[in-house]
């Protein structure tokens, strides 16, 4: 995958870059997961990022008792939840923006990256190889 649709998959959290009709089916969604939490087990994570986790922990919790019980006057704290999170995903500071790596990585190695035909493994390779570099 060429880093320009990498930098839109996480930035814009677009899982239909993964798929090559544009459709999010639960393949694309799946495989979404699965390179996030790959992403966390290697950069880590962010207070905002914990938050907003356990919003949605909250938010399939209130689903379960509402479907069990079947009282569903807690629609309204559905709603609100599922909004809160929705501001979070889409908010600015909830981490670095990979699109801000790009420019750091061409400083220290010193050439211009083509986004559009350097594959994501490569880029990584780069900033491991700067980050190896940084420690010494």
């Amino acid at each position: 995958m060429p880093v320009d649709n990498w930098i839109k998959l996480y930035d814009n959290s677009d899982p239909s870059q993964l798929s090559r009709t544009g459709k999010i089916c639960k393949r694309v969604t799946k495989a979404f997961e699965d390179l996030e939490y790959n992403f966390i087990d290697v950069f880590g994570v962010t207070k905002e990022f914990v938050h907003m986790q356990s919003l949605r922990v909250d938010l399939e919790v209130m689903k379960c008792k509402q479907i069990y019980s079947g009282d569903f006057s807690a629609q309204i704290h559905i709603d609100l939840l599922e909004d809160e999170i929705e501001s979070l995903g889409k908010s600015k500071e909830n981490g670095k923006k990979l699109i801000k790596l790009i420019p750091w990585v061409e400083h220290e190695m010193g050439f211009k990256i083509d986004r559009k035909n350097t594959m994501v493994s490569d880029f990584y390779e780069m900033v491991n190889f700067i980050l190896e570099k940084n420690k010494k």
